[in-house]
Parts: structure tokens; sequence; C-alpha cells
């Protein structure tokens, strides 16, 4: 269930106040740590337009937010039958396009200059280091560990990708992973893990996992 949704990151504090018993949090990556939606949204947009595809990338966020990339392909493919890519040309056009986004708005040292995410994971990892940081995402696996290594160097000591689990996002089994990798083996046990989402697709995905969810919602258009 939702606990609680925060327009501001909250404090470790205010996590431990929610659940006093807290031993692992999940973290969703995209939408949660970093507002990275958008960049996805116009590298499938500029994966679109290499194959003479005119699609705005605005109309996109509205069609794909929350979703893993294979969904969002699959949604583009019933838009436009003739876009002639397969789901893994697609995955590498996506990637090259999100990576010189990145580059070409110097969006590194932008996001960077006030990510309230990055202290609120630096304040966990120097006060409470028992406390188990994992992050739990749809992205492809190079995809998130560029935006991890880029921007939360050393802050996680696992990640779920895409891949690692039979099924993605919103079916329970990432998050499910997530809280082994926390240590926890029993419904009881995850009871004292927390999972932190944006995305309906992602909340249902920890919902359905049996966790209880903040909604992070600081990213998001208010």
């Amino acid at each position: 269930m939702i606990l609680a949704s925060f327009i501001k990151v909250p404090t470790p504090e205010d996590l431990f106040k929610i659940q006093p018993n807290l031993e692992g949090i999940l973290f969703d990556m995209d939408g949660t740590l970093i507002d990275t939606e958008e960049f996805h949204a116009r590298s499938i947009s500029k994966a679109l337009e290499k194959n003479n595809i005119i699609f705005d990338y605005r109309d996109v966020y509205k069609l794909v937010y929350g979703k893993p990339d294979p969904v969002a392909f699959q949604e583009m493919k019933k838009m436009f039958p003739q876009w002639q890519n397969n789901v893994d040309e697609f995955l590498v056009e996506k990637e090259k396009a999100f990576r010189t986004f990145f580059e070409d708005f110097n969006s590194i040292e932008l996001v960077k200059k006030d990510l309230a995410t990055l202290h609120l994971i630096s304040a966990l990892k120097d006060r409470f280091p028992k406390v188990k940081r994992i992050v739990v995402t749809a992205a492809e696996r190079q995809s998130a560990q560029f935006i991890l290594q880029t921007f939360f160097p050393d802050c996680f000591q696992s990640l779920v990708a895409r891949g690692d689990t039979q099924k993605s996002k919103p079916f329970p089994d990432p998050f499910e992973e997530g809280c082994q990798r926390v240590g926890a083996l029993s419904m009881d046990k995850s009871k004292n893990i927390l999972a932190i989402e944006d995305s309906p697709t992602g909340i249902a995905s920890a919902i359905a996992a049996g966790l209880n969810v903040i909604e992070a919602a600081w990213f998001k258009k208010h």
C-alpha cells in the first residue's frame, strides 16, 4: 500500500517515522532518483526520427511514461506500423540518443547541481549504513549503470535491472528480487522494507510484491 506521498525529497528521519524498523529501501531510478523521463521521451522521438517518423517527445512522454522500453517499443509499433526497427535495434538507437542528449544539454552538471535525492542517499549511507540501498529499475542494465555511475557513484549495494527477472514492472518480480537482495526472504521481513516509486507501473509492481510504498512526487509537475 502507499503509505505517503512526498512532493519534496524526504529526509532519513521522515522515512524512519514511516517505518521505524527500516532495514532496506528499494529505489526506482527514472523519475524517482533522477528526473530523466523527459530524456527518455526525447530519445525515443529521436529513434523514430531516424526512421523518418516525426512524433513530438511530449506526446511520447504522455504515451510511455513509466513503462519499460520494450513496452514503449510496442506502443510505438502500434502507432507507426511502418517502423521497420525490431526491438533490439530500437534499444541500441535509443541508448545512443539518450547519452547524446546528456552531452548536448550539459545535463550532467546541471542535474548534479541540485540533486536532492543524492543528499538523501548520502545521508543514509553515512548515518544509517545498516539500511540497505537497492535500485530496482525497468531500465536496461547498461543504461542504469551509466546513470548510477554518473550521478550516484558508490551509493548503492545492488542493482536490479530489466532482464534480471523473468518479468518486469508492473509484475512483482523485480521488487521480490530486491527484497531477496536486502535479505528478506519472507513477507514478515519485507514489512521492514520500503519501496520508493513515482509511476503507476512501478507502484503497482511494488504493491504486488507486498511492499509498503512511498510515492515519489518531487519531479512531477504540480
